[in-house]
């Protein structure tokens, strides 16, 4: 998806569908919040799933 009408495509999280401040483009190695195999998430839902696990 883009975002504020910018050239850049963002992702979405693969929980919420909220769009990210994750560019697309950025190799999955440095990105926060990805889990391998299911997508990007948001901070929001990666905090969820974080708080769960405790």
């Amino acid at each position: 998806m883009k975002k504020n009408g910018e050239n850049i495509e963002y992702e979405c999280c693969a929980l919420c569908g909220k769009i990210t401040d994750v560019p697309v483009s950025l190799p999955i190695e440095f990105r926060d919040y990805y889990i391998e195999g299911f997508g990007q998430l948001c901070y929001n839902c990666q905090y969820d799933l974080g708080s769960e696990q405790e």
